[in-house]
């Protein structure tokens, strides 16, 4: 949502240095900067001062919806326009949980397909290793299986990583 900018309304060229919206002026400048307004002319002092009241209050709204005002403003150019933007905010609200639990639902799925083909895999070259060795390649064997025992656990373990890495993001904004 954009920022918008609305002018300070008020008299501010008729104030006295005691009164309280001079006090909220100073807080807002810097100290070097009273300091200055301070050795002025009371009349300068009034003229400076209603040039910083003058200036522009910037004001920020985010959010799903506009600000309360502008719907208000929707309101005025089209009969029910809030309502139309409330039914859209909730349809694409609606839009948007589905996709994500299809997602979720297809990355669980995927992760079963791996598991099973993982696990296929990871039989069929125990069951290549132990015939090598069976063959009389003790070596060949041995090497197969060490490679395939290791590559399954080192995928399970850098998974489990990798998984506990991306909660711990999550967590931590």
């Amino acid at each position: 949502m954009p920022d918008e900018e609305t002018p300070i309304d008020g008299d501010a060229g008729n104030t006295h240095p005691e009164d309280s919206s001079n006090r909220g002026i100073n807080k807002m400048l810097p100290p070097q900067l009273i300091k200055v307004i301070e050795n002025l002319p009371e009349e300068e002092q009034n003229v400076v001062r209603a040039m910083f009241m003058a200036v522009s209050v910037k004001e920020s709204f985010r959010g799903p919806l506009p600000h309360p005002d502008i719907l208000a403003k929707y309101n005025d150019a089209l009969p029910n326009g809030a309502q139309l933007i409330f039914s859209m905010a909730k349809d694409q609200a609606a839009h948007r949980m589905e996709l994500e639990k299809d997602t979720i639902r297809d990355q669980q799925k995927q992760g079963r397909i791996g598991q099973i083909f993982g696990f296929i895999l990871g039989l069929f070259g125990l069951l290549i290793a132990g015939l090598c060795a069976y063959t009389g390649h003790d070596a060949v064997g041995g090497i197969i299986g060490t490679v395939d025992l290791v590559g399954l656990v080192g995928i399970f373990v850098l998974g489990k990583y990798k998984q506990t890495k991306d909660l711990e993001e999550k967590e931590d904004p």
